[in-house]
């Protein structure tokens, strides 16, 4: 299920873009550096393993509706990959590991209402493999949940292109021009509201 679980086209010109970082430790390191040290000293072998059980730790915590602890498990999985990470792409076995991690990153990300967390993660997911049609859903989602209804809606059309029969795909267009259409609605009556046009004379 896609739907398990930027830019808003509404903001004004010159509004001001707050964005949330968020870090997470690795054990009890103190610092940056001597997390990327501690990184650095285990194998690749060891490192998929790791972040394979903190991503099956994030299924668990997903399935339990714990959605911030699921967030940060998934988190910690993609972690292990983040140090020299160029060094890692061509790896078969490390894009297996990633790229769900990244993609259920954008699903706990969506139901925690993150929804500019939830695109980027799509979008990394999306960097492993373009044609993923789970990473597109979920970021023409959070494009959705952002009113930023033509980002959302060239989104779905791009993930249409590669699966065009999809159900839950045509169900979210149909639900990106619903909103559209109530959004431009509410729109108008403001304007209308604002200049006393629904006034009598």
């Amino acid at each position: 299920d896609w739907s398990s679980d930027v830019c808003s086209s509404d903001l004004p010109a010159k509004a001001t873009l707050l964005f949330e970082v968020e870090l997470y430790s690795i054990g009890a390191l103190d610092s940056v550096d001597e997390v990327d040290d501690e990184l650095e000293k285990l194998t690749i072998s060891e490192k998929l393993e790791q972040a394979e059980a903190r991503r099956q730790q994030g299924n668990d915590e997903f399935r339990a509706g714990r959605y911030e602890d699921a967030y940060r498990m998934y988190q910690q999985a993609t972690n292990y990959f983040t140090v020299k990470a160029h060094d890692f792409m061509d790896d078969d076995k490390v894009t297996a590991v990633l790229l769900p991690s990244y993609l259920n990153l954008a699903a706990s990300a969506l139901k925690l209402g993150k929804n500019q967390q939830a695109i980027i993660n799509a979008k990394k997911a999306l960097d492993l493999d373009p044609k993923n049609i789970k990473g597109l859903y979920r970021m023409a989602q959070g494009y959705l949940n952002l009113k930023d209804y033509k980002m959302a809606q060239m989104t779905v059309r791009e993930a249409l292109i590669h699966q065009p029969d999809s159900k839950l795909l045509k169900q979210l267009l149909k639900q990106i021009s619903k909103n559209f259409k109530a959004f431009k609605q509410k729109q108008k009556k403001g304007y209308s509201t604002m200049f006393g046009w629904e006034k009598n004379d």
